[in-house]
């Protein structure tokens, strides 16, 4: 019954019962239980590995619903109840797989298990993708023109709690978290707000400004950002993202859409050889710039001796500004990861325009090229 079932998230602030209901898991043979006692660690939790279903408390507003799933839309939902006598909210309705009744955790769990993972997920979320299309496709376009510098470190557009798109150094679940935050309380003029991301020291000023109807503008920014400053920022950027919001496409963005996105195969080398854990933290750095900067990932090789791949840019955007993004941002993340401050990259990048991987030849040669461009 439960073979299949290897990964659960526990999101629960109640210790105790958090304790209970991992102990009980283990014994139906779910053996990778994570446990988080906030919504925001769940949200970071999730991002960092997927899993085969979640146990929530039940609560008045179902955010945890929406925020999980924005991450992993496949993603499989236990409600507890503290009752069997326990009026489930009707937002719930639809939208978990299984109720757990807390008091009855070890004799109700493994049945709840099997038939939530029986039960069909909400409509249009098992085949939810992260490409974006239509409308959405056409804000990313034009937060792509925005020049944020690194005072401000995400341009986020929300329409109500969700998360339309983004641009900027953070990653998407903790855009999520931000646009979660907006959503908190409803106003129509400026809001200024504080949010601590997990993980990153320090707190981000969240500067948001309503465009029109259910459509919000947040800068997200260091604290020490001057307000006057975020409030120019946000001048620039407004017009066209209202325009957009009543369906008005800007002639350069509609020329745009016209153009063929781009595909290279590039090639680039570490300073030093990559040890293995650097490589899975690179593979999955790598992974997640392509996602924020809206690229098309299509093949990624991450070898001691140099990076491979194929990417599919955004329209307007060459190779260039692909090496910038991809060698810079990577750079940058594993310095924070790992508290150092070393270089990786060595300068260069070799690319060609080909939606393949590049043959072993070929490959040689170019690298040849680039260790004959950077001699030891």
């Amino acid at each position: 019954m439960t073979e299949t079932i290897r990964h659960a998230l526990v999101l629960e602030p109640d210790q105790n019962f958090a304790s209970r209901l991992v102990a009980a898991l283990g014994q139906i043979g779910v053996f990778a239980v994570a446990v988080v006692h906030t919504i925001n660690e769940g949200v970071s939790q999730l991002a960092r590995q997927r899993f085969d279903v979640a146990f929530i408390p039940v609560s008045s507003d179902a955010r945890a619903v929406d925020l999980l799933r924005q991450v992993q839309p496949d993603l499989r939902l236990i409600v507890t109840t503290p009752s069997p006598d326990y009026a489930l909210p009707e937002v719930y309705l639809g939208n978990v797989q299984g109720v757990l009744l807390r008091s009855h955790v070890q004799a109700d769990l493994a049945a709840v298990v099997a038939e939530a993972m029986k039960q069909p997920l909400p409509q249009g979320v098992a085949d939810s993708s992260p490409e974006k299309q239509g409308e959405t496709a056409v804000f990313d376009e034009l937060l792509q023109q925005i020049r944020i510098g690194r005072r401000i470190q995400a341009v986020v557009l929300t329409k109500g709690d969700r998360l339309v798109t983004f641009h900027g150094y953070l990653h998407r679940h903790e855009a999520i978290l931000i646009a979660s935050k907006v959503s908190e309380t409803r106003f129509r003029t400026t809001r200024i707000q504080f949010l601590h991301l997990p993980g990153r020291a320090g707190e981000l000023m969240l500067f948001t400004r309503h465009i029109s109807q259910s459509y919000f503008l947040t800068l997200a920014a260091m604290s020490e950002v001057s307000l006057s400053w975020l409030r120019e920022q946000s001048n620039r950027i407004m017009p066209a993202l209202a325009r957009l919001v009543k369906g008005a496409v800007p002639p350069h963005l509609a020329e745009e859409k016209r153009l063929e996105r781009q595909s290279y195969a590039m090639v680039w080398r570490p300073i030093r050889p990559l040890p293995a854990s650097l490589q899975v933290s690179l593979r999955r750095a790598l992974s997640r710039l392509a996602e924020a900067n809206h690229c098309e990932l299509h093949y990624l090789s991450v070898n001691p001796l140099f990076i491979h791949m194929v990417v599919t840019c955004p329209p307007g955007r060459d190779s260039t500004w692909a090496a910038y993004q991809f060698k810079n941002g990577s750079e940058e993340i594993i310095q924070q990861e790992f508290g150092v401050t070393v270089r990786i990259w060595e300068p260069g990048f070799h690319a060609t325009a080909s939606s393949n991987p590049l043959p072993e030849p070929e490959l040689s040669l170019m690298l040849q090229k680039i260790e004959a461009t950077n001699p030891n």
